[in-house]
């Protein structure tokens, strides 16, 4: 039950999140594509682009010392970097498919945290709500390529272990959670 619900609620947020990509996609709305893919639509966006164009080498940006290397921002840059150099996506792609993905795995430890404290259904309400609420949202949806997506995930699953630590008196949990926030740098270095 708690996998389905997951599941559900995971599959909400990437549903919510294709909208933005149905609309740009439409006839009318050429102005948001570039070569058929709908574009990124933040600077961030295209700052983290260009961290991709020079660590991949493409010629872009190879003597600009104002664009770090992907290694310097974290996970945001090192994901995506692994993902163009490793799959056929190209920069655009991952820059607009990421958020979709990534920002649904809040649902997973709101779910916990409901099954934790006895009602898994309520932690599947949170998780549908935490996934559609507006400013989560719109810093998450598809080509809004930003740490968002991280900076609330990463922090939720910390909490989640350090909750399970605290009811459960597991040291298991609680190196998890003191884990989790260790790593939190990785994920959102800058």
């Amino acid at each position: 039950v708690v996998i389905l619900l997951i599941l559900f609620a995971y599959a909400l947020s990437v549903y919510v999140r294709l909208d933005w990509v149905e609309f740009a996609n439409r006839d009318n709305m050429d102005s948001l594509r570039w070569e058929g893919v709908p574009m990124p639509n933040t600077h961030d966006s295209f700052y983290f682009g260009s961290v991709l164009q020079k660590g991949l080498e493409e010629g872009m940006h190879a003597n600009n010392d104002m664009i770090p290397s992907v290694l310097h921002d974290g996970m945001i840059t090192t994901l995506p970097y692994l993902l163009v150099k490793f799959t056929p996506m190209s920069i655009e792609e991952t820059l607009l498919w990421v958020p979709v993905w990534v920002a649904g795995l809040l649902c997973v430890p709101l779910v916990l945290i409901g099954r934790l404290y006895g009602s898994v259904f309520w932690g599947f309400f949170a998780a549908c709500l935490a996934v559609v609420s507006t400013s989560y949202y719109n810093r998450t949806l598809a080509g809004y390529f930003d740490t968002d997506m991280y900076s609330v995930t990463v922090p939720v699953f910390a909490l989640f272990f350090l909750l399970a630590a605290c009811r459960k008196e597991s040291l298991r949990y609680a190196l998890a959670g003191a884990l989790t926030l260790y790593l939190y740098r990785f994920f959102y270095a800058s």
